[in-house]
């Protein structure tokens, strides 16, 4: 099981008629050449020309112009879940880049799941959340306004304090030298945004027992060099720059604390951009944590500095950012959770989310 990104070599800048950086000699080509069947999950919420630039470089590798070269491909998603993030973009732009509107649309099978497996065995309480769930993916309960009324006993309290206190009791008495790795797989609160996240993390963090470690990243910015010098963006502004899957240039760490990767370091040992992982104690140069979750799980890893160049950025140079590819996971995004399930989920609705998806996909979580 691998990401589409890693497993195709798709480029991170994407267009119409873009294709893979797969060689056609070589062993990835051999590899597609033999394979029958690809699953691919999460489809709805990729960039339609993630698929495009597959199937094109798929037909070129078998010498096939059928779709995808000829191999079944079974993709998986749900539409009212959250669709592709188009920066700056409207509705019509989201909706333009979804697989629906791709010319691979019309070549695709639609198959409904329509029996949910886990309420088998599931109470009436959950048989009946279930079902309010599906009104919430419906919009069926929206008010005129568009607004979604929760059920009063959601409610954990009025401040972010008590969020944290329902969702992780007792964290300021948790002994960090202790095995806590089931206890921080299970729980997890949610935000509509990254500010949100950070400053859950910061508060989540101040509140464990342990000596506070702080990393301090290495920021420079590349410029033209027709432009003035880099004197002109003092390090505190570089510091101060934080974006999607970026880490923070001040990062603060305790033994125990739960944190989640931000790249694809080594796949074949579970280090891969969204796994969690405990802090069991750190260098300098070099962190050393306990994989949590999936077929590594309690396995030790050691993760560096790296330089990471963020291309999501609208900055009038390159910043070029060297630390520890990783975040604090008390809290994370409600986008980075999709694919992720819990036993105790808790959301913080200080501020709206900003699409409908966003809401269920928080809600389903658990």
């Amino acid at each position: 099981c691998h990401t589409a990104h890693s497993t195709f070599k798709i480029p991170i800048e994407l267009y119409d008629g873009k294709t893979c950086h797969v060689p056609k000699q070589g062993l990835l080509a051999d590899l597609l050449c033999e394979t029958s069947l690809i699953i691919w999950d999460e489809v709805p919420m990729q960039d339609c020309f993630c698929q495009e630039a597959v199937d094109l470089t798929m037909r070129d590798i078998r010498d096939n112009d059928a779709p995808f070269g000829g191999v079944t491909v079974v993709f998986g998603g749900d539409f009212q879940q959250i669709l592709p993030v188009v920066r700056k973009g409207g509705r019509e732009q989201i909706v333009g880049q979804c697989i629906q509107r791709s010319r691979l649309w019309r070549d695709i099978e639609v198959l409904l799941l329509k029996e949910n497996k886990r309420l088998a065995s599931g109470t009436e309480e959950d048989k009946e959340y279930a079902k309010w769930l599906l009104k919430v993916g419906h919009g069926s309960i929206n008010t005129p306004n568009s607004e979604i009324k929760l059920d009063p006993s959601m409610k954990c309290g009025e401040a972010i304090d008590d969020l944290i206190n329902e969702i992780y009791p007792d964290l300021n008495h948790l002994n960090p030298l202790v095995n806590q790795d089931d206890w921080f797989l299970e729980r997890t609160i949610l935000c509509p945004r990254n500010d949100q996240v950070d400053d859950l993390n910061l508060k989540c963090i101040d509140t464990m027992q342990g000596d506070l470690q702080i990393f301090y990243g290495a920021d420079r910015s590349i410029v033209e060099e027709a432009a003035d010098g880099e004197s002109q963006y003092p390090e505190e502004y570089l510091n101060s720059i934080n974006g999607s899957g970026l880490p923070l240039a001040i990062l603060k760490l305790k033994v125990g604390s739960p944190i989640m990767i931000l790249r694809n370091l080594d796949p074949t040992a579970g280090l891969c951009n969204g796994t969690r992982a405990i802090i069991t104690a750190f260098k300098t140069r070099v962190l050393q944590v306990r994989i949590l979750g999936g077929d590594h799980a309690g396995q030790t890893a050691f993760i560096p500095r790296i330089t990471l160049t963020p291309s999501n950025l609208d900055l009038p140079f390159v910043l070029e950012r060297r630390q520890f590819p990783v975040r604090l996971a008390f809290a994370m995004s409600i986008n980075k959770a999709q694919g992720q399930s819990v036993k105790k989920v808790g959301l913080n609705l200080q501020f709206p989310v900003f699409t409908h998806g966003q809401l269920y996909v928080a809600l389903s979580r658990s």
